[in-house]
């Protein structure tokens, strides 16, 4: 009675099965034709506009705006935001239209808005054109310094997950890494949930609690000439 072949272990990959390099930035055009918008360089370049993106988005508060800079005039701060802001935007939006033209829209296996990255890309440009229309009007008119429309604005700094991701690489079979996905996304998913309450009502509650720690409570006796603003 001959021996039966012992059957290799499922958990073995065989040989011929690739490994795929799951990286933020490797876009599947890559191995077909190098365009323009694949160059090291302009992803480094690109790169380098989500930091100066963040950083606009930053100093994009009313507060800083009444900041008075000698020698420039009192908009100096809200123009040079806008023109940076809107310099970025049409970066990223010519990037975005390449990648539509490369890859395709809607239709196709590797259409633009099928991919979970390109589509974070492109929610981005709609909001930095958002800010960019939000941020005229208050220049134009004023009156709307404190405009509720300036929370669409909160998505924003977001923009520093493309800056980052390209070190996100799994070097690994795309069966292994849904899997994993598979069974740790339920506790990344509570995880998620038990921090942004945490962050959300210790910041609700810090605001409304103390707010700017610009005036103290005094004694009963003292009157609005006795007592100065620091005390």
């Amino acid at each position: 009675m001959g021996l039966r072949k012992r059957k290799q272990s499922g958990s073995r990959l065989p040989e011929d099965i690739p490994l795929a390099d799951y990286g933020a930035d490797e876009n599947i055009t890559d191995n077909v034709k190098i365009q323009w918008v694949n160059q090291p360089w302009v992803r480094t370049a690109l790169r380098g506009a989500a930091v100066i993106s963040f950083i606009s988005v930053c100093l994009n508060t009313p507060k800083t705006f009444e900041i008075e800079i000698p020698g420039l005039p009192l908009d100096f701060l809200k123009i040079f935001t806008l023109i940076v802001d809107s310099v970025i935007t049409l970066l990223l939006a010519l990037e975005m239209v390449a990648k539509m033209h490369m890859r395709g829209v809607f239709r196709g296996p590797n259409a633009y808005w099928k991919d979970h990255w390109c589509t974070f890309d492109g929610i981005m440009v709609i909001f930095h054109a958002i800010s960019i229309l939000i941020q005229a009007l208050q220049i134009a008119n004023p009156s709307m310094k404190y405009t509720h429309w300036a929370m669409l604005r909160c998505p924003r700094p977001l923009i520093m997950i493309r800056v980052v991701r390209i070190y996100l690489k799994f070097q690994l079979p795309k069966a292994r890494v849904k899997s994993i996905f598979k069974r740790s996304g339920q506790q990344v998913w509570s995880v998620t949930i038990f921090f942004t309450f945490f962050m959300v009502l210790y910041g609700m509650l810090g605001v409304q609690m103390f707010g700017k720690l610009s005036r103290h409570c005094t004694f009963s006796n003292n009157t609005n000439s006795s007592v100065r603003e620091y005390e």
